[in-house]
């Protein structure tokens, strides 16, 4: 729907241009709304599934002008960007070897601090992959968010249309009844760290410097991935962030449909203490039985234990893990 022509067509005869015998894939679909309630009738007619790909740069139900949408005639899935796994032709199980192997989990890590700064510069958007040159890389960074058409100001304003085009992500604050009151209040990520990097003028070399953004970035860098895994992963679970009224914290918690939790914290450092898994004990004691393991992601070597059900692990244990039975 970018060419003119046919969206030119797509709104004349909207009956028409839906109704063909084989699959039709409709790119850029949010630039004609009108389609969908002739693809809505065209499915009530003819409920043969996977007859219409609609794929599209903005949230189909986030669109303003989308008139009553496909409710309970649609499934939908998140294109995210490339995960590390994707780009190193990794295995990127680390989701459900959490859930299937608890504190069992183990992984050796060669990957240095410097190269976690890389990849989180570099991020996982195709185009910005696929340039090595930094400066080219900035380039295509300041041009995706100035596409927007939005001052840097008056994006703070904005939350709601940057979550409907993908740029950022609201994770919900989690709670179960624990007898503490859990925040409602969800964090933002950028759904690409790259971006975020670019956004604060941070560079990889830059990142390893004292004083630098090198924690903030990681943690939204291992948000991301985990939010990717979860769109294919065995386990069917979501994502969330946990603080209470005592300060405890965890930077993410996924809950599968059994009611399982597993918990990620997240650290730039090498080394890692029994402070950095205050959080994570927490959680582990309201919910007993149905804690798995807590895991603390460092930019150390080794898997660590730090008690029953607690294990510190290398972040890149996100894509160098297999799923277990793969």
């Amino acid at each position: 729907m970018d060419r003119a022509q046919d969206r030119a067509a797509a709104l004349a005869d909207p009956v028409g241009f839906v109704d063909l015998p084989h699959l039709l894939v409709i790119d850029e679909i949010q630039r004609a709304p009108d389609l969908l309630l002739a693809i809505k009738a065209s499915v009530d007619e003819d409920q043969r599934p996977g007859r219409y790909l609609l794929t599209g740069s903005s949230r189909l139900f986030g669109m303003a002008a989308a008139p009553d949408a496909l409710p309970g005639r649609m499934e939908t899935v998140e294109l995210w960007p490339f995960s590390q796994g994707e780009i190193d032709g990794g295995p990127d199980g680390f989701v459900d070897a959490m859930f299937t192997l608890g504190p069992d989990l183990r992984h050796e890590s060669t990957v240095p601090r410097a190269d976690y700064a890389t990849r989180i510069v570099r991020g996982g958007l195709p185009e910005a992959v696929s340039r090595d040159d930094p400066r080219r890389r900035g380039r295509f960074f300041d041009a995706y968010v100035q596409s927007l058409g939005l001052s840097r100001p008056t994006i703070a304003r904005y939350l709601k249309a940057l979550e409907e085009i993908f740029l950022v992500k609201r994770i919900p604050g989690w709670s179960r009844n624990l007898g503490t009151r859990a925040t409602a209040s969800p964090r933002l990520v950028f759904v690409d760290s790259g971006i975020a990097a670019n956004e604060v003028a941070a560079d990889a070399r830059g990142l390893l410097r004292s004083g630098a953004p090198f924690g903030p970035l990681l943690e939204s860098f291992v948000l991301s991935e985990l939010a990717r895994q979860l769109t294919w992963s065995d386990q069917l679970a979501d994502l969330y962030h946990y603080r209470d009224q005592g300060q405890y914290e965890v930077d993410a918690v996924l809950e599968n449909r059994q009611g399982k939790v597993v918990g990620v914290e997240v650290k730039a450092a090498s080394t890692v203490g029994p402070d950095d898994f205050r959080g994570l004990r927490r959680l582990a004691d309201r919910l007993g039985d149905d804690f798995v393991v807590g895991v603390v992601l460092y930019t150390g070597t080794a898997t660590l234990p730090f008690g029953e059900r607690l294990r510190a692990v290398p972040v890149s244990a996100l894509w160098q893990v297999a799923a277990p039975g793969r």
